[in-house]
């Protein structure tokens, strides 16, 4: 199975074609990416992760913007902040409890994701429910700073989707993606599968001193929104890829700029161009 799997992600696929809607959305992605991480270094915020991760995560997964897709991501944020202060201040002291919790938290959350129509509300809150359990697991975090940045970003990205779909529209309209038919066994299958996996990296996180390492755990729960064995290797081995080549790209970038790495009208440019592989190495 790896080794075809192997195969599968590296052979070329004719059936793949890169339209001019995908050349607009890269083109978002990217101009997003760079106003959102330059916003968020011009004003030194604390948890900037959000600022750069929202825009990139909200633009890659929905190639169009609508109210619905703009409640959903919102919605999932300030839920997420309640969810999380009930969670880590009255049942942090009961730990067995807590991870039954978040369980059942993920395993919902993966729910919507498989069912579709409520897909980004289920990612939205399986990446902030992941990330700020992290935060606030830590007693140097304030939390008031880490709700309050968590929707800021939230908005900002939502506003970023918004303007940039205006400024830079899509060629023709794209058409609603094939649905895919799930048996009840099928998602019950992929919520608890995906759940348990996330829950583990939770535990992970929790029990070991970690705070360096937030890339690692926003790779480990994006390669689970596959919710199959298959889709989370080939999701991993796409990642390993573009973490690679962000890394090359980045050195490449410092021997360039140099001694001038701290002007940003200098940096932000270059960063920029390489943000459509964020997707991939994010």
């Amino acid at each position: 199975m790896s080794i075809n799997t192997l195969a599968h992600v590296f052979t070329p696929h004719g059936n793949i074609v890169y339209t001019a809607n995908d050349f607009r959305q890269t083109v978002r992605i990217a101009v997003a990416g760079t106003i959102a991480l330059s916003i968020s270094t011009f004003y030194d915020v604390q948890y900037g992760v959000f600022f750069v991760v929202y825009p990139l995560m909200l633009m890659s997964l929905v190639p169009m913007f609508n109210l619905h897709v703009a409640r959903q991501f919102i919605f999932s944020a300030a839920v997420n902040c309640v969810e999380m202060v009930l969670i880590v201040g009255y049942l942090s002291q009961w730990p067995v409890i807590m991870t039954l919790v978040v369980f059942a938290l993920y395993v919902m959350r993966f729910r919507f994701m498989s069912q579709g129509p409520l897909f980004l509300l289920g990612s939205m809150g399986v990446v902030c429910q992941s990330t700020m359990l992290n935060f606030m697991s830590y007693p140097t975090s304030n939390w008031h700073t880490l709700m309050f940045s968590n929707m800021e970003a939230c908005v900002m990205a939502v506003a970023l989707s918004a303007l940039l779909h205006y400024l830079i529209p899509d060629v023709e309209p794209r058409k609603p993606p094939p649905r895919i038919e799930k048996d009840a066994a099928r998602i019950r299958h992929e919520s608890l599968l995906s759940g348990t996996v996330a829950t583990i990296i939770f535990v992970v996180f929790q029990i070991c001193d970690l705070s360096d390492s937030l890339s690692a755990l926003m790779a480990g729960i994006l390669i689970l929104f596959p919710m199959h064995y298959r889709g989370a290797v080939i999701s991993s081995i796409w990642r390993v890829v573009g973490v690679v080549l962000a890394c090359l790209y980045i050195l490449v970038v410092q021997l360039i700029i140099y001694d001038f790495s701290n002007h940003m009208i200098l940096m932000m440019p270059l960063i920029g161009l390489g943000w459509p592989s964020a997707p991939a190495s994010t």
